[in-house]
């Protein structure tokens, strides 16, 4: 809060000028402060032990960070004269005309909204959480006005566009080559989940925030309650983008197998039937869903605009309990969609079901998780299953999983559901956090099994390329998957048909493991590429999945295939 700002005696224009320059000077937007309920939780499952940690390849990061053209925001339904072109930011797909002012105490917002109905100052809308009003302006002549009669707002920013993630289009020209697989009906199994698993969500209320959720035969409407936080106009068309993942979360195996099927679904819509949205509407759909009961808030939407108003709605819901889980965006640019970045939301990527990283998925140290993203079976309109793809299929199942863990163990509180399903992940990639995986890729069978003793498993990761100039490295790493320490794990490796071997000692539960092997530069020029095989062992011990044991790939200059 800023009640400290020097109050003049007598406001002049020039208070108002040095207001305005200031709303629009986006770095003098404070940060949002830190949770540490959930950071902490999340920085215990990133703690794991990771020896000689890797970093992406040059030729990996060439096409990882080629960018696709952001949407265009659309025009204003109601559209007002253009504010003055000086007001105009940089960056972050602001509304324009639009202004989000924080106040003090609820005193002087009133006094503020009095002082906007006198000057023709058009309010959008209110909010509780740091005693906040959007409104929109014809000129910046208004704005500077009404600042200038007005208490001081302690917080002032644009509101921006949140988005839909982009669909994702096989034909897409940022794809790379080679193939990805995709899931079908068969998520729930991949991912680990329990056979029956029919009572997971059972008395917990996942928020889905996003275009709304309809009728469809794979959802159980008992079990879904709507709100619409938008005024839309009720006949436009609507997307089927929140029904979809309402489905990933709840789907009753009608076309559509949900994760956590016994869950209760408040939607809330927040999108316009085009799939816009805007960050104050979203604020406020937070806050609603953690006063109506909501445990786990599913956003599968973001915009890139960081909003302080945004944050403290964020804020809210984690010192509320709640647990936010947020899609990266499909974008494929290393920038994390808000509120998927902010450090108390678990940001979720996206991967195939080869385990291969997406390349639409955003990238960045913000990323907590990947989930599957690929043609998954989801509800559709005029109830069809459709193959939903994108960080927004990902999300719902990650959410889905939270509820599952906090109906089965209703002693946990949401922070520490966040921290057991971060310290069971499949580490993949670069070992250790990276920001392609996060931690790693969600595993339910694990995150169920964790109390169960006597589980050993040792699982190699795929052959691994890490670049320094002219030089290569080939990385070598197993993760402990199993509950048990491993004191011992042989790996037999092929090099290019040449044997080898290494062993790693005392690999504690959930930890990886590496090994950094310097390549022939001159070799791999000269052949192109060798094949790497890799095989891991636990001595005088059954590995207790054997079909993680094994990987070999096809290591050439700057990537792994």
């Amino acid at each position: 809060m800023r009640k400290g700002l020097i109050v003049f005696a007598v406001l002049t224009v020039l208070t108002g000028i040095y207001l305005l320059d200031r709303l629009f000077q986006q770095d003098l937007i404070p940060s949002p402060p830190e949770d540490k309920t959930i950071a902490d939780a999340m920085t215990q499952a990133q703690s794991q032990t990771v020896r000689n940690r890797a970093q992406p390849t040059p030729a990996a990061k060439q096409w990882l960070t080629s960018t696709g053209a952001a949407p265009e925001p659309p025009p204003l339904e109601n559209p007002t004269t253009p504010m003055h072109k000086e007001l105009a930011p940089p960056s972050g797909d602001p509304i324009p005309g639009e202004v989000i002012l924080g106040f003090y105490n609820e005193n002087e917002l009133q006094a503020f909204l009095k002082l906007a109905r006198q000057n023709g100052v058009e309010v959008l809308g209110t909010l509780r959480i740091e005693n906040t009003v959007r409104i929109r302006i014809h000129s910046a002549r208004q704005l500077e006005e009404i600042l200038a009669k007005s208490p001081t707002p302690t917080r002032r920013s644009h509101n921006f566009y949140v988005y839909e993630p982009p669909p994702v289009s096989g034909s897409d020209p940022r794809a790379p080559s080679g193939t990805y697989y995709g899931f079908g009906g068969a998520v729930a199994s991949w991912l680990g989940a329990a056979r029956d698993h029919s009572n997971w969500g059972n008395n917990i209320t996942v928020a889905v925030l996003d275009s709304g959720v309809h009728l469809h035969p794979a959802l159980n409407a008992a079990r879904v309650t709507t709100l619409d936080m938008t005024q839309a106009d009720t006949t436009e068309t609507q997307t089927s983008h929140g029904t979809s993942v309402a489905s990933l979360i709840a789907g009753n195996g009608n076309g559509v197998q949900g994760v956590a099927p016994a869950s209760n679904i408040l939607s809330i819509d927040v999108m316009s039937g085009a799939g816009v949205g805007d960050v104050f509407t979203l604020a406020a759909g937070i806050v609603e869903a953690v006063d109506k009961g909501s445990k786990v808030i599913n956003i599968s939407l973001g915009s890139y605009g960081e909003s302080p108003l945004l944050a403290a709605a964020v804020d809210y819901a984690v010192e509320q309990g709640a647990v936010l889980v947020a899609a990266a965006g499909n974008e494929g640019i290393n920038t994390v969609m808000y509120p998927a970045a902010y450090e108390n939301v678990i940001a979720v990527g996206a991967v195939d079901s080869a385990g291969q990283h997406l390349y639409f998925s955003n990238r960045g140290e913000a990323i907590d998780i990947t989930a599957p993203g690929l043609a998954i079976n989801a509800a559709g309109d005029q109830n069809q299953v459709i193959g939903f793809s994108g960080t927004s299929a990902a999300v719902p199942l990650v959410s889905a999983a939270l509820a599952g863990l906090l109906s089965s163990n209703p002693n946990l509180t949401s922070s520490e559901a966040a921290a057991i399903l971060l310290a069971h992940t499949d580490d993949y990639g670069a070992p250790g956090e990276d920001e392609e995986y996060g931690n790693g890729i969600m595993n339910l069978a694990r995150m169920q099994n964790r109390d169960i003793p006597g589980i050993y498993d040792a699982a190699v990761g795929r052959p691994y390329i890490t670049s320094d100039n002219h030089t290569q490295d080939l990385v070598i790493y197993v993760q402990n998957r199993g509950t048990e320490p491993l004191p011992h794990v042989d790996v037999e490796m092929s090099l290019g048909g040449v044997p080898a071997s290494v062993a790693f000692y005392n690999v504690g539960v959930g930890e990886t493991a590496s090994r950094i092997y310097p390549l022939d530069a001159n070799s791999l020029e000269h052949y192109g590429e060798i094949t790497v095989s890799l095989a891991t062992s636990i001595p005088n011990t059954s590995d207790a999945l054997p079909e993680n044991d094994r990987v070999s790939g096809v290591v050439s200059i700057g990537t792994t295939e």
